[in-house]
């Protein structure tokens, strides 16, 4: 679902000189955090969890801040931590932090409340209608193409398009 979060955002608000994880944190802040406002505390968390944890890795991570690295690892005497909990079946506590002690709490998730969520923001014909057709359609189209440099691109974006040549000679 944070594939569509990111592209809904996207549509939203364009490139806007913000990156994908800025534009995604402000989308969970802004246009999910006007339909519940437990977002908007958390929404840069939710997205170094829950974005970058499975985008970029294979399990959502819990963030810890202030530990101070050490020669033998690190030191957490005022380390902070936020771990997560998915709310299977418990929508209504999508978001909930729970704290323990000053020093650790816990996020519970909702796939099932996310999902709504989304869905409240695609279906707000209010905030879709503001836009000129063509500003939707100029910025859904640019992410459907990639336009590959096969003189300054990588070395896979190189390969990829040396594929598409020996498929089409």
């Amino acid at each position: 679902m944070f594939p569509i979060a990111e592209s809904l955002a996207f549509l939203l608000y364009g490139e806007n000189g913000q990156g994908t994880s800025a534009r995604l944190s402000r989308f969970l802040r802004d246009e999910l955090g006007g339909r519940n406002a437990r977002y908007k505390p958390i929404a840069s968390v939710i997205c170094q969890v829950w974005r970058h944890g499975l985008t970029h890795g294979d399990e959502p991570p819990f963030l810890i801040v202030d530990a101070v690295p050490t020669a033998g690892g690190y030191d957490f005497a005022q380390a902070r931590s936020m771990s997560w909990k998915l709310a299977l079946g418990l929508p209504d506590q999508h978001l909930e932090v729970t704290r323990y002690g000053d020093q650790s709490a816990v996020c519970a998730f909702s796939l099932a409340q996310f999902f709504n969520d989304l869905g409240a923001v695609l279906y707000d014909h209010n905030l879709w209608s503001s836009f000129p057709e063509y500003v939707i359609k100029t910025r859904y189209n640019t992410w459907c193409s990639k336009f590959i440099d096969t003189t300054t691109g990588t070395a896979e974006a190189k390969q990829a398009a040396l594929e598409i040549k020996n498929v089409l000679p």
